[in-house]
């Protein structure tokens, strides 16, 4: 008898999920580029304990139909290419169809969607990436979906988990860059049931910065359409704009692109 064998399909998932979500801070990034494709308007995030216990990612977006739902949970299953020839056309921020199934392969996953002109929706519960469980119901438009206990069934990849406020502080990082790069588009972070950031949609093009305020505790961004303080320099150059951040802050390079017909 040979040494090579083909990998059970569970195990294979569970190797695929080790290299797309590598901590809580991957499957934010994966759901919410999930729910850009999807055409949302306002995207809402939710964690607990860093993400490790409960994440949930909420969005206005164009939701599905049932048979697509239920095929957004098989591997290398995707609306953006059809062909090879697709993949160098790519608007897309996603295309392979790994997330979903590699995240719901090491998590208690939920998966509530409904089409807006749809009259109910449709819920798909899995867990470890099997026992799936499909129902209809009423829901709103767009998709929502719940990834509990990540890594439950994964003791090695959970212990290298970080504390809660390191993992935390990787989905905040990531969900600024999102957000900073998708001024159309409204974020809302929860962490422990506290609002701790939102992002207010403005429409584009803009000019200006990016003007960012406390109230009670809760961080507030939006687009101001006149410069900052001269003691906040700031250079541009022609679309290419940085601004020099204060102690304690992150700094972001933000470029303006606008598609032309090379000769």
């Amino acid at each position: 008898m040979g040494i090579i064998r083909i990998l059970d399909e569970l195990v294979a998932n569970k190797i695929a999920a080790g290299e797309v979500v590598e901590r809580p801070a991957a499957v934010v990034k994966e759901l919410v580029e999930n729910s850009l494709d999807a055409g949302a308007e306002t995207i809402e995030v939710r964690v607990h304990k860093g993400g490790k216990a409960f994440i949930q990612v909420v969005d206005d977006g164009c939701g599905m139909s049932r048979e697509d739902a239920e095929l957004s949970l098989e591997r290398h299953a995707t609306s953006k290419i059809a062909t090879a020839e697709d993949i160098h056309a790519i608007t897309t921020l996603g295309f392979r169809g790994e997330a979903l199934p590699s995240i719901a392969a090491v998590s208690q996953f939920t998966l509530i969607t409904r089409e807006p002109t749809k009259s109910e929706g449709v819920k798909i519960t899995m867990e470890g990436g099997k026992n799936r469980s499909v129902g209809v119901g009423a829901a709103p438009p767009g998709t929502t979906v719940v990834v509990k206990n990540l890594f439950f069934n994964s003791p090695a990849r959970r212990k290298f988990q970080h504390a809660d406020t390191t993992e935390f502080g990787h989905i905040h990082s990531s969900l600024v860059a999102t957000a900073l790069a998708h001024p159309r588009i409204q974020f809302r972070l929860l962490h422990n049931d506290h609002v701790v950031l939102i992002y207010c949609r403005r429409p584009v093009p803009w000019s200006g910065s990016l003007r960012c305020i406390r109230r009670n505790s809760v961080k507030v961004w939006w687009l101001w359409n006149t410069p900052l303080p001269i003691s906040r320099r700031q250079a541009t150059l022609g679309r290419l704009r940085w601004q020099k951040p204060t102690a304690r802050a992150s700094s972001f390079l933000s470029i303006r692109a606008r598609s032309r017909t090379l000769p």
